[in-house]
C-alpha cells in the first residue's frame, strides 16, 4: 500500500479599508436647570425667578425654558402645578419676572430645559412670593414645618410651627411668633421685637438682634452673636464663645 505526500497551501489576503468613521449622534433632552432662585428682593405684585442653565445641553443647544407654578391656597396647602410659560429665553444673570401679583401671595416653583430633543426633568422645587402687607398675619402653626427658599420675606405677627427649620437668611416683620425647636441660619438678623419665648431655640452665628427680646429656656446661640439693648434669657441659655 502507498501513501501520497499532498501539500495544501492555502492563501489568505488581508485588505485594509482606511477612513474616518462618524458616531452616531442619539436624541437627547437637557439636564434639569439648577440653583433656582429669588434674584433680587420681591415687591408687593412683583417678583424675578433665576436659575442656572443646566450642566448638560443633551448634544444640543437650549432653545428655552418652561416654568411651572403652584399657589399656596392657606398656610401649607398648595394647589397643582400649572405651566404659566411655556418657553421662554433665558438672559443667564437675569431670570424671568412675573408682575401683576398680590401681596402676600405665595408660590412654588419648578423649571424645565428646552431643546430640539424634548424637555428636561424638572428643577429642584423652589418656594417663595411677594412681598406681605404689615397687616398681614399668617398662621403657620397648624401646618407643620414648612419649607421656605432663602430671601423670603414674612409679615408682621405671622406665627411659626414648633421645629421650623430656615434654610437660609429671611425677612422677617417685627412680631413673630416662633415655636419651641426652631433652628435659624446665620447672619440672621432680627428688626424690631419678637416672640422667641418657646424653649430650645437655636441661632447661628452673627445673627443680629433687636433690643427687648425675651428668649426662652434651653435657648442655644452658636458663635457670637450682636444684642442691642436690654433683653432677656431664660433658663439654660448657651452662648458660642466669644459672646
Amino acid at each position: 500500500m502507498r501513501l501520497s505526500n499532498t501539500i495544501y497551501v492555502i492563501s489568505l489576503s488581508l485588505i485594509l479599508i482606511t477612513g474616518s468613521i462618524t458616531p452616531f449622534a442619539f436624541a437627547a433632552a437637557p439636564g434639569a436647570p439648577e440653583n433656582l432662585r429669588f434674584n433680587g428682593q420681591p415687591t408687593a405684585t412683583s417678583l424675578v425667578v433665576q436659575w442656572n442653565a443646566p450642566p448638560s445641553e443633551g448634544g444640543k443647544a437650549i432653545t428655552g425654558y418652561k416654568i411651572d407654578r403652584a399657589t399656596e391656597s392657606t398656610p401649607g396647602t398648595f394647589g397643582s402645578y400649572s405651566t404659566v410659560v411655556s418657553n421662554t429665553t433665558f438672559n443667564n444673570g437675569q431670570g424671568y419676572t412675573f408682575t401683576g401679583l398680590t401681596a402676600g401671595d405665595f408660590f412654588k416653583f419648578k423649571i424645565y430645559a428646552i431643546n430640539a430633543d424634548g424637555t428636561s426633568s424638572a428643577s429642584s422645587e423652589f418656594s417663595g412670593g411677594t412681598t406681605p402687607p404689615d397687616n398681614q398675619q399668617t398662621n403657620y402653626s397648624s401646618a407643620g414645618n414648612q419649607t421656605f427658599s432663602a430671601g423670603q420675606t414674612f409679615g408682621a405677627t405671622t406665627t411659626f410651627a414648633d421645629s421650623q427649620k430656615f434654610g437660609g437668611v429671611m425677612n422677617f416683620g417685627s412680631g413673630q411668633f416662633f415655636g419651641s425647636g426652631t433652628e435659624f441660619q446665620d447672619s440672621q438678623t432680627f428688626e424690631g421685637t419678637h416672640d422667641f419665648s418657646a424653649s430650645d431655640s437655636k441661632f447661628g452665628a452673627a445673627t443680629t438682634f433687636d433690643s427687648a427680646q425675651t428668649f426662652g429656656s434651653g435657648t442655644n446661640f452658636t458663635g457670637a452673636q450682636s444684642f442691642v439693648g436690654s433683653n432677656t434669657f431664660g433658663d439654660s441659655a448657651k452662648f458660642g464663645d466669644g459672646q
